[in-house]
């Protein structure tokens, strides 16, 4: 097959098989199964893509997603922030130990009056450090037990009250529980703090529930008489804590949908949020970004093109090679020194068979010409002939010549 038809196959493959994982990767996104559950670009059951776009397409609404690693738009009272499916290992921390930067966010928002909207992921995954606050007792016991050095301990313990508390545990005044098997139950609408526009019952799943509450929380639902949503004034603005997120998820919005407790939860701001960073879902700046922000696409094209030129330039010779094959057959080599040059002559102008003769009588030239550095017992040209005589290779015929002219006769 020629080269320029296996180029084009090569071609034709590549393409397809770039379309082809191309099409595989949006099917994935187009599903929306590749984000975490309760994220708003998850489309599957356990996604809350339906809630973002339905909130976006009310009129007067401004529904944004926050990728960012610290929030980039300011507080107010005409904003609402979603936090959904809250866990460890995000850029809030936890909300037992925040952190300072984290602290300064949330102060922040609620010193400019956004409302802000946690809720809970599911018990029946890994939490992590979520969970020391369930048995503090237990934890602190295991912490003891695992010191050896009691001055270390000290120590660690003095370190610990220097430092500042931003447990918002303590500066909301709650704490969460588990239960040992949790299930989809109803958790029942609090006439006495709850809202009358509110449903008076709704499902959710029974994992967490808030216990030793500071008097400023308003309960709004409870399972079993533990409550499950509830909310409190803070500085100035609103916190609003849900034990479970199925009242977001796609699913929830398709058989158990509530509008007026979602209306609720929104609030009268016109501007919300859904964080997405907390899910890992995050935007880096990277060399893409600042040449964007830049406008450098000139500069990136130039470089595509120096690339490609640098590409054509090593596949594509513009000076045909050389056809090795007929410098062989001719005997022409492309590199030639004098040596080969002299080899070459003597082929061409001496036979194989007067080889020896021919080196012979130069020699005898030679001799005759430079008497002075004749030996007396020189054998003479009649002499070599002979020894040239003897049948054999022409460099055994060498080696004998030359044996000759090195004897010496014995005096």
């Amino acid at each position: 097959m020629p080269k320029r038809s296996l180029i084009f196959v090569f071609f034709i493959t590549a393409v397809l098989f770039i379309a082809g994982i191309y099409y595989i990767f949006s099917l994935r996104f187009s599903v929306g199964d590749v984000y975490p559950h309760y994220s708003s670009l998850r489309s599957a059951p356990l996604g809350s893509k339906i809630f973002f776009e339905s909130l976006s397409d009310i009129p007067g609404n401004t529904v944004m997603r926050d990728h960012s690693t610290s929030l980039t738009w300011e507080g107010g009272k005409d904003k609402t922030l979603f936090i959904l499916g809250f866990k460890t290992g995000f850029k809030y921390s936890s909300l037992e130990n925040p952190g300072e930067a984290n602290n300064e966010i949330f102060s922040n928002l609620f010193l400019s009056g956004t409302r802000v909207v946690i809720s809970l992921y599911p018990a029946n995954l890994t939490l992590g450090p979520l969970s020391i606050n369930y048995k503090p007792d237990e934890a602190a016991d295991k912490k003891k037990e695992k010191k050896e050095n009691k001055k270390q301990d000290k120590k660690e313990k003095k370190e610990e009250e220097k430092k500042p508390d931003y447990s918002f545990f303590k500066k909301w005044g709650f704490k969460i529980k588990t239960v040992d098997e949790g299930e989809m139950l109803t958790a029942d609408l609090n006439t006495d703090q709850g809202s009358a526009d509110l449903p008076a019952a709704i499902k959710m799943y029974s994992y967490f529930y808030f216990t030793d509450l500071d008097d400023a929380w308003d309960v709004i639902y409870t399972i079993k008489n533990r409550p499950v949503i509830i909310s409190r004034k803070y500085m100035a603005g609103t916190v609003i804590l849900c034990a479970d997120s199925y009242l977001f998820s796609n699913e929830a919005m398709v058989t158990d949908r509530y509008p007026s407790l979602l209306s609720w939860l929104v609030g009268p701001a016109d501007k919300i949020y859904f964080d997405e960073s907390h899910f890992g879902i995050q935007n880096d700046t990277g060399i893409i970004d600042l040449a964007y922000k830049y406008r450098l696409h000139g500069m990136l094209l130039a470089l595509i093109i120096v690339a490609g030129l640098y590409i054509w330039k090593n596949a594509a010779h513009f000076v045909p090679p050389a056809d090795d094959d007929n410098g062989k057959s001719n005997g022409i080599k492309a590199e030639r020194d004098h040596l080969d040059g002299l080899v070459s002559l003597l082929q061409r102008h001496v036979p194989v068979n007067d080889l020896v003769s021919t080196c012979i009588s130069e020699w005898e030239k030679t001799a005759v010409k430079e008497k002075a550095f004749v030996r007396p017992d020189q054998p003479s040209a009649e002499e070599l002939e002979s020894v040239a005589d003897v049948r054999g290779k022409p460099f055994l015929i060498y080696n004998s010549i030359c044996k000759k002219l090195m004897e010496r006769k014995r005096i």
